[in-house]
């Protein structure tokens, strides 16, 4: 006869049992049901973006041969190629019969084998390295580059009037919002990395969709985010040691065209200077202003000997206002470059329990050369008093070397900056993290575009552009490489950004920009400086009087010849610290696309 109590124990051994395995077959239920649903997604969402985003009556075979296309083959005509280069040359520099030759390895011949001759012979043009590459990055580029083909053709067909043109740009951001949230196939940076020429082009044929289509403020902003893209493409073939003069000459041409096209776009949409509206009173919001000068860090600008300068003209300029001040000397972010621990500043500043009504942010590198213009006449002067997110705007984008985030209790610009904090947009630093962030809160990619041709693109009303003018004007030489504004004395701030302070040249500017102390910034005294230049023939450069050409190009010569010895010097600094930083890293899964880590120049 068996013992009751004995039976009970077995029994609720055996419920616990059941439970337990009940509760482990239900969880793997659920996460084979959320595979399934992603690899489902994966299949069909490019299809089903699309037909969210065109309003035609007749996409469906269309839509069927696009998701055909990123299923399994590819179609498409060579049009693409024209944005590539010229006079039939692929980016690398080659011919179309020398593209058509280009080997790869074995594992990979079949693979270009299959993919119809448009896309193949795109592929060895634009993105010569893929063969260095898993398979994966190959296969991915078939898809994409067969669908983007596709939806060209598809544009063709549209282009006969602004209306049809914005129709076939809706079908192009409808593919291209796939490629840049990495749901496409492979997460955006590793896209970018692994052939940033085609990347690039495809901002270029977006923005010039754009600007036919009457929205060239869009294609303006698209030229902007891929940038940092087209750069890398450049650096690339630069610093490559097997590129041929041929492939660096014509990624060379490339950035050049490129960069015209945002300088076209700036002269005629760029904002305008206003004239300031200075606040005498004291100040009425509870303004902190933080800077990080990290001289542990080898490499930039934040590698320098100029740290004091920096805190004495900051505090100078802070106890002017009555503006609290911190100087911080090492990153919270001990495993990234400082660029990325001032973002992590600010959110901690931001989320404390009182956090300030406004957060101002000064590279080590920027030194305020007026202290009559105060936070609060900078929000006045450009009407920003309800923006979460300040910063100045220049040809390229923006430079986050000097921003405003507005505080209190709403906490909309804290949110912000965390949003752009996971972002892996880490091409140059934060400020492609920012501008990213700042083109997914502002539609750029226009997800509900396509419901109103007839509006341009705006960036999203809690965000205030200005002109560098108002708050980040670059050194002579860099505004001159860069095609920026140039500060003169008299301006707010003075940012040497491209200027390494470990320079004796820029190291000169900076301590004798602070040798004039607060003099300098007074409009008194200003008057008496302007005077004497002009007593004595020198012409000061800016907005007002520019330097004339052959002494522009003179210094522009200089200053290149100077970027040169640089770029040599940060080159071996780079190359040490990434041969260090490959040998401590794991090698990548056999399985999977490896996680590779950029070095930009």
């Amino acid at each position: 006869m068996s013992d009751p109590l004995m039976c009970q124990e077995q029994t609720a051994i055996a419920q616990t049992f059941n439970e337990e395995r009940f509760q482990e077959w239900e969880d793997r239920l659920k996460h084979e049901r959320a595979r399934a649903k992603v690899d489902e997604q994966k299949q069909i969402i490019v299809a089903a973006d699309i037909a969210q985003a065109v309003v035609f009556a007749d996409e469906a075979p269309f839509l069927f041969r696009l998701q055909k296309v990123m299923g399994r083959t590819s179609r498409g005509s060579s049009r693409s190629r024209s944005r590539g280069g010229d006079n039939g040359s692929t980016s690398d520099g080659s011919s179309d019969s020398e593209a058509e030759s280009y080997s790869v390895s074995s594992s990979q011949d079949g693979m270009l084998d299959e993919a119809p001759d448009p896309v193949r012979k795109d592929l060895q043009g634009f993105c010569p390295y893929l063969h260095e590459l898993p398979a994966a990055f190959t296969t991915f580029w078939h898809q994409l580059h067969g669908a983007a083909l596709l939806v060209e053709q598809r544009v063709q067909l549209e282009e006969t009037s602004r209306e049809g043109t914005a129709r076939g740009l809706c079908l192009q951001l409808a593919l291209f919002r796939q490629v840049v949230s990495g749901t496409a196939g492979l997460p955006f940076p590793q896209a970018a990395n692994s052939c940033p020429t085609l990347i690039s082009s495809y901002f270029e044929w977006a923005s010039e969709l754009a600007v036919q289509a009457g929205q060239p403020r869009r294609g303006r902003a698209l030229l902007q985010l891929g940038a940092p893209i087209r750069t890398m493409a450049l650096s690339r073939a630069l610093f490559r040691p097997d590129e041929t003069r041929a492939g660096k000459e014509a990624q060379s041409t490339l950035s050049a065209k490129y960069a015209s096209k945002l300088r076209d776009l700036h002269m005629k949409y760029g904002l305008e200077e206003k004239e300031w509206q200075i606040v005498d009173t004291d100040h009425q919001n509870w303004v902190a202003v933080h800077s990080l000068c990290d001289s542990n860090f080898a490499g930039g600008n934040l590698e320098n000997v100029t740290s004091g300068i920096t805190e004495r003209n900051h505090k100078s300029y802070a106890e002017r206002w009555g503006y609290e001040y911190t100087m911080h000397t090492q990153t919270p972010l001990a495993e990234q470059e400082p660029q990325f621990g001032k973002l992590q500043i600010a959110i901690d500043v931001l989320s404390s329990e009182k956090p300030p009504d406004w957060f101002l942010w000064l590279d080590c590198d920027a030194l305020v050369t007026n202290r009559s213009i105060s936070v609060e006449s900078l929000l006045r002067t450009y009407q920003l008093s309800e923006k979460d997110f300040v910063v100045a705007e220049e040809v390229s984008g923006i430079n986050s070397g000097v921003f405003l985030v507005r505080g209190g209790a709403e906490r909309r610009g804290l949110r912000f900056l965390e949003e752009a904090m996971q972002s892996d947009w880490r091409f140059v630093w934060d400020q492609t993290m920012l501008l990213r962030q700042m083109a997914q809160e502002s539609d750029l990619f226009g997800a509900t575009m396509c419901s109103d041709f007839a509006e341009d693109f705006r960036w999203a009303p809690h965000f205030g552009l200005v002109p560098q003018h108002a708050m980040n004007l670059y050194g002579e030489g860099s505004a001159l490489q860069w095609g920026a504004s140039a500060w003169k004395p008299g301006d707010f701030i003075l940012h040497l950004a491209g200027c390494p302070l470990t320079e004796s040249e820029c190291h000169g500017t900076f301590e004798e920009t602070d040798s004039k102390g607060p003099c300098w910034q007074e409009p008194a005294c200003m008057l008496c400086v302007e005077e004497k230049a002009e007593k004595a023939g020198a012409e000061l450069s800016g907005r007002d009087k520019a330097l004339d050409e052959s002494a522009k190009q003179e210094a522009l010569q200089a200053h290149l010849r100077w970027l040169e010895e640089s770029r040599a010097k940060l080159q071996e600094k780079l190359k040490a610290h990434t041969e260090q930083e490959l040998a401590e890293k794991d090698p990548p899964m056999e399985d999977g696309p490896p996680d590779i880590t950029p070095v930009y120049i």
